[in-house]
């Protein structure tokens, strides 16, 4: 068994620069609470008075599904805030609120025309206001095989400024909506577009998570993510399947791993290529192609080294071998070569693991392919590293100089979740990764995270809304976040994911190697040992004292929540043989309370949870 650990000891270890910034973020007095609605002065435009709705909600018939959404949520929203339901009308009659591009928002100088894809306005004028944004036309998508949904994102922006709403986590759980006997618009005249074209949560995604995401204006699937269609996934073994590769021998990537399988090919042997680049080409010749293929490697670092491939090999800034110059080669041929017919059309590039690192010989890359950069060296918290945290800003620049498209996708803030294992949010990672994102030109963000709505919301609420403002204030939306979310809880919380993220902080920093491994993104038999034995007792009390002091039922709820997790991670980690069958660190249950508990319902309303906890992977055992 592990040995117990003296709480003196675990304080002493944590960084206390960190630990006192993490108190004062979490201070009571300076969190945000949701029950106070914005005040007005009496001469703003009165949405709802006593009960009773004093204006309308316009939209033209014709107007897309999206601005109709828009005014369903509008008209939802104001419903349960005020108990007064403004009417939806066809008729522009002031005092109204007017959604999308139309006569009447022209009429009060409020175009779409110029306006870029996915941004929006919100203008008052006389008695009425008028949110209009870029909106694709149905059945139709952007230039770039997306969609722009401007007038729906300013009507979710319209609701978080007037009425205080917010959406937290899936489900009614997390739809936070303040109570307002009068509802009253202040003079605005305010515009927003998004930081990133497309903004993608790759996570599963039933309905109530799509819900989610939309009104957090990010999506869960490459075309359903903003105005851009990315895609750079794993695709050689569809376009250069075996049954080819079989028959073609000589074309075979001369790997350094002869032993394992190798799904590659050399994209220097000019038969290879044009083979693929055929069929690369037959996909697109379909009716319904995307805007964008993928041209990306399978899976996996077993590259040519051919005598033909050796000589453009290098190694990069710590010594380990980079192919980019190989597959940047192999990406331009290709992009011509599609050009030639898909002039409209673009190439998915990822440039990832042995290409990670730029060439040191810059090409000059086609304007077909879209560069998504994915530098697995830092997956799973790997910017917590000092080598690869201060190399971060520069390699995002370098890739900039040469790409003139380019995307980012990162598994850093995902771990394989084994056994139910909390996650916490690193706030410090993602400040320093979105200023960089969005100082160096970056067109796309993909963020892996974790599925497990009982402890992965304000992770996943966090990169939601950086997608959108990149240069929002993390630690302002943090705070906000555990305020809306626990109420009076929100302080032990608070310190809850303070631990984790600071334990997973110096295990990165002090017990895992600086190179990659597969493991550093798994929950591993040393992670449990290092970061989560010492903490469970601890976290428990703060558990308790955030139930003792949690003001209402759903503040109670969300704990609750995090606390039923706990109780399958204890579980697993009996199972692992980690804690003795008869040793309880604060979330044991018996074999019988257990199963009764497993198979208790989930409340309604919900976020995607206990869905997942049964079916966690297990976690590694202890011997």
């Amino acid at each position: 068994m592990i040995p117990a650990v003296d709480r003196r000891e675990e304080s002493e270890a944590m960084n206390p620069t960190h630990i006192l910034l993490t108190t004062l973020l979490l201070t009571p007095q300076l969190l945000l609470r949701a029950a106070e609605p914005p005040k007005f002065e009496a001469r703003d435009l009165v949405i709802v008075e006593s009960g009773k709705p004093m204006c309308g909600i316009f939209i033209e018939p014709a107007a897309p599904k999206s601005v109709h959404l828009a005014a369903q949520e509008l008209q939802r929203v104001i419903r349960l805030a005020t108990g007064a339901s403004p009417p939806l009308t066809h008729e522009p009659k002031p005092p109204m609120i007017c959604l999308g591009d139309c006569a009447a928002a022209r009429m009060a100088g409020v175009t779409a025309d110029a306006m870029a894809d996915e941004s929006f306005q919100i203008l008052t004028q006389g008695h009425s206001v008028f949110i209009v944004g870029k909106d694709t036309a149905d059945g139709r998508t952007t230039q770039r095989g997306g969609l722009s949904r401007g007038t729906l994102f300013g009507t979710y922006a319209f609701l978080e400024r007037v009425v205080g709403v917010r959406w937290i986590l899936p489900g009614e759980l997390g739809e936070i909506i303040p109570h307002h006997d009068r509802l009253t618009v202040p003079s605005m005249n305010t515009a927003e577009a998004p930081s990133f074209a497309s903004r993608q949560l790759e996570l599963s995604d039933p309905p109530m998570v799509r819900q989610w995401a939309l009104r957090n204006r990010v999506g869960t699937q490459p075309g359903d993510a903003g105005t851009l269609w990315v895609d750079s996934s794993h695709s050689w073994n569809e376009l250069m399947p075996q049954t080819i590769r079989d028959s073609h021998p000589d074309w075979a990537a001369v790997s350094l791993y002869p032993e394992k399988p190798n799904y590659k090919f050399c994209t220097r042997n000019s038969d290879a290529v044009a083979a693929f680049t055929k069929t690369l080409n037959q996909k697109f010749d379909g009716n319904q192609s995307p805007f964008m293929i993928s041209a990306s490697p399978s899976d996996g670092q077993s590259f040519c080294h051919c005598d033909r491939c050796k000589v453009h090999i290098t190694l990069n800034s710590h010594g380990k071998e980079s192919t980019t110059r190989n597959l940047l080669d192999f990406y331009n041929e290709v992009a011509r070569t599609i050009a030639q017919s898909h002039s409209d059309r673009m190439i998915g590039a990822l440039v990832y693991g042995a290409n990670e690192y730029p060439p040191a010989e810059m090409p000059e890359l086609d304007k077909h392919l879209f560069i998504e950069w994915a530098p697995l060296d830092i997956y799973g918290l790997g910017l917590y590293k000092k080598g690869y945290r201060d190399e971060f800003d520069h390699l995002a620049q370098s890739w900039h100089r040469i790409a003139p498209n380019l995307g980012y996708s990162n598994y850093l803030h995902w771990h394989r979740s084994r056994g139910c294992a909390p996650l916490a949010p690193a706030p410090e990672l993602m400040k320093l990764e979105f200023a960089t994102l969005k100082r160096h030109g970056i067109q796309s963000v993909r963020e892996a995270v974790d599925p497990n709505w009982a402890y992965a919301g304000p992770n996943n609420w966090l990169l939601a809304r950086l997608m959108w403002k990149a240069d929002a204030d993390v630690a302002a939306l943090y705070r906000e976040w555990l305020g809306l979310a626990f109420g009076e809880g929100a302080e032990p919380m608070g310190r809850i994911y303070a631990l984790i993220d600071e334990a997973f902080r110096k295990f990165k920093q002090q017990d895992e190697p600086l190179h990659y491994s597969a493991g550093q993104y798994d929950i591993d038999r040393a992670k449990i040992i290092k970061i989560y034995l010492p903490l469970l007792p601890r976290m428990h009390t703060l558990c308790q004292e955030a139930l003792a002091k949690a003001d209402d039922e759903r503040a109670r709820q969300r704990i609750n929540l995090f606390v039923d997790n706990m109780k399958f991670f204890h579980r697993e980690l009996r199972r692992a043989r980690y804690v003795s069958a008869d040793e309880d660190l604060g979330f044991a249950l018996s074999d019988e309370a257990f199963e009764r508990f497993a198979a208790s319902p989930e409340a309604p309303g919900s976020p995607p949870a206990r869905y997942f906890m049964p079916r966690a992977e297990p976690l590694p055992p202890f011997e």
